[in-house]
């Protein structure tokens, strides 16, 4: 869970920039509601599959 204001935060969304330049999959929506940030088991697992090319199982 992240709170909006670190969300906010430069540093935060620096972060972010550079962990996506690095190749890294975020699965972080700033513009989903604070209580829905956190991704379900099933989107981590679809996630998975997809950058695994479906070998997670």
């Amino acid at each position: 869970m992240l709170k909006p204001a670190l969300a906010r935060h430069l540093a935060f969304q620096n972060s972010l920039h550079v962990l996506r330049r690095m190749g890294v999959t975020l699965m972080f929506d700033p513009s989903a509601p604070y209580e829905r940030r956190m991704p379900t088991w099933d989107d981590v697992l679809s996630v998975l599959d997809r950058a695994t090319g479906g070998t997670s199982a």
